[in-house]
């Protein structure tokens, strides 16, 4: 007759190596053991020795043979990234509901147990990197311009106070003769028509280097300056409209070297700044200019890149290098001259990209024009649209369309057909006409003229553009069909 005691052998040792094992533990050689002392008679060892025996051999092949680093199985690895990019393994965190709230000022470290492994400090994250400057297309080397940081913002302050000017008008913005491709740059309105503040305060808008400043005598003898510093090795911007250098930049100038041309003189210099430091005051006219080149990102994509110098390829909104702090509030001025209407569209700070490539979208040059012959840039032609309200086309004229005064149109779109039609649907081959040209403004607030007659568009190729104007008052596109450009058709080419 068994003992009434005697342990369920076969049960009792199959839980204990499956429940093991799925533990990660190595416990082989114990449980061998184990097995073998309880298959012996239960005559010879009473159950309670053998359950001592069992738990003692248990205890030693566990801290034998179970690994020091081991993971249960149900435990998930989650991978976060550090500053630098690179991942480091973590686990999840758990949550205890009975756990007391850690101050934001204070961290407790919990003692540790006398049988927990010590851990190595982890490593802190290493610092961010300055921004990669191998792929610019340009450089300054200059010892006084600060590292580049890794990423935006670069501007830390706003140049000028707000209550100083009505709005950042965006980078593009249109106007006849100087910015019929789009300004270059955003600019503070500071005088609207009839105005004219002058002494308004400007600020340096990050540390930086000033390597050039630029005057130019006006006439009636007056004085514009125009600084050029870099915050970082490929970034420069040029603050121009200023009326009077302050003190400290005054002194620089007069101690620099200087190339004189005219009424116009440059003077090269290497003297570092610091944000808000002071740069002077407007001089009077509708704007203060600011502009910012960015030689480290990716140039626009215009239809000839070979036209247009370095500067204007690589342009940006400085809208777009201000701290996130500012531009929460500065969004809200980025508009029309007038601040009455906001830009709302992205990029928000405005763009250059204005070519779409195989239609007549875009900027168009006088034969043998480029953006680097400043004298004959009121030449040109741009089928382009409004700055606040890119629904709107706008087509800016140059002096050299035959029977069309210089300055902005616009028309009211159709979907089909070859009459009013957008831009971005007028393709080498067909004439297209154009009618009823609105007189008045824009919503960006642009001034627009009415024109007599029809304006006559066709692309007999990709680059190649001809534009007439025919008729007179009252003409329209259906009293002159079909139509037929003629040799007083003006030709722009890309």
């Amino acid at each position: 007759m068994p003992h009434r005691f005697a342990p369920p052998r076969p049960f009792c040792g199959c839980v204990s190596l499956k429940l093991l094992y799925s533990k990660g533990y190595r416990v082989r050689t114990s449980a061998a053991l184990i097995l073998s002392l309880l298959s012996m008679s239960s005559s010879r060892l009473s159950p309670l020795t053998i359950g001592i025996i069992v738990l003692a051999v248990l205890g030693i092949g566990i801290y034998l043979f179970a690994p020091k680093d081991a993971v249960a199985p149900d435990e998930t690895i989650v991978a976060t990234s550090t500053l630098d990019g690179s991942e480091v393994s973590t686990l999840p965190e758990t949550k205890t509901e009975d756990a007391a709230p850690v101050s934001n000022n204070t961290v407790t470290k919990p003692a540790p147990s006398a049988t927990e492994k010590p851990v190595a400090p982890a490593k802190p994250a290493p610092a961010p990197a300055t921004q990669s400057t191998a792929k610019a297309a340009y450089k300054n080397e200059d010892p006084n311009i600060p590292a580049c940081p890794a990423g935006r913002p670069v501007f830390g302050v706003v140049p000028m106070s707000e209550s100083d000017f009505y709005a950042l008008r965006p980078l593009g913005f249109i106007a006849v003769p100087d910015h019929i491709f789009g300004a270059p740059h955003m600019a503070f309105s500071v005088n609207l028509p009839g105005e004219k503040k002058v002494n308004r305060p400007i600020v340096f808008p990050a540390d930086a280097a000033v390597t050039e400043i630029a005057a130019t005598t006006r006439a009636g003898g007056v004085t514009e300056y125009f600084v050029t510093f870099w915050p970082c090795p490929t970034f420069k911007a040029t603050i121009s409209h200023v009326g009077e250098l302050s003190d400290k930049l005054t002194t620089a100038y007069a101690n620099a070297a200087k190339s004189c041309a005219g009424e116009r003189c440059i003077a090269k210099l290497s003297y570092p700044v610091k944000a808000a430091d002071r740069l002077g005051v407007n001089d009077g006219t509708a704007t203060v200019d600011f502009r910012a080149t960015d030689y480290a990102r990716a140039p626009y994509k215009f239809a000839n890149a070979s036209r247009y110098d370095l500067d204007f390829q690589y342009a940006v909104p400085v809208y777009d290098y201000f701290a996130p702090t500012i531009q929460s509030g500065l969004g809200k001025r980025v508009g029309s001259a007038d601040g009455m209407a906001e830009r709302t569209v992205l990029p928000k700070g405005g763009t250059l990209a204005n070519d779409v490539v195989g239609t007549a979208q875009g900027n168009w040059f006088s034969h043998d024009g480029s953006i680097t012959k400043p004298a004959g840039f009121d030449q040109h032609i741009a089928f382009v649209h409004d700055y606040i309200d890119p629904a709107t086309p706008v087509i800016a004229i140059g002096r050299a369309t035959k029977g069309v005064s210089m300055g902005l149109y616009t028309f009211p779109v159709q979907p089909t057909g070859n009459i009013n039609r957008d831009f971005k649907h007028v393709i080498p081959g067909s004439i297209y006409c154009y009618e009823r040209f609105n007189a008045g403004r824009t919503a960006g607030r642009l001034t627009v003229a009415g024109l007599d007659g029809v304006l006559l568009v066709r692309m007999p190729s990709e680059n190649v553009i001809f534009v007439e104007q025919q008729g007179s008052a009252g003409t329209n596109c259906q009293t002159i069909a079909p139509w037929k450009m003629t040799d007083h058709a003006t030709i722009y080419e890309r």
